[in-house]
């Protein structure tokens, strides 16, 4: 194909890297099937997943996508990590929109929104592809946060 992505092992890597970090780190599974009524639900859903991938066509169309989701959630991903351990331990008030009874964080959301636009520019200048541009990003987020 004229116009498909020739796969190194860095995209390889990377790939492997975020859906294990996406999955576990972000505890989707756990939020997910936590409310599943019978255990089978997850080997159900292990089946679908598996399906899919024998299926090359739905599998190239959706690599695109998931890096396009995990570039658009990834720096909240990162406001939440900091938030959670690193706050306290750098002596600043964690959950700061909850104790100070605000609405909304702008510091937060200052930092999804420049690393969105850090992340985008490098992608749309055709210097980076998408599927390197989250783990910089996630880094750079964590510092904005």
């Amino acid at each position: 194909m004229p116009d498909q992505v020739k796969f190194t092992f860095w995209h390889v890597c990377f790939f492997a890297w975020f859906c294990n970090m996406a999955m576990h780190v972000g505890m989707s599974d756990l939020s997910v099937l936590r409310y599943a009524k019978h255990s089978w639900y997850g080997v159900a859903s292990g089946a679908v997943a598996t399906l899919a991938g024998m299926f090359p066509a739905i599998a190239m169309k959706l690599l695109g996508f998931v890096a396009f989701y995990g570039m658009i959630v990834m720096p909240i991903g990162a406001v939440v990590f900091v938030d959670f351990w690193l706050l306290k331990e750098a002596g600043l008030r964690p959950h700061y929109a909850e104790a100070s009874d605000i609405g909304w964080n702008w510091a937060a959301a200052l930092a999804w929104f420049l690393t969105l636009g850090i992340c985008t520019w490098p992608v749309l200048c055709g210097s980076m592809q998408i599927f390197f541009v989250s783990l910089p990003g996630w880094q750079q987020a964590s510092i904005l946060a």
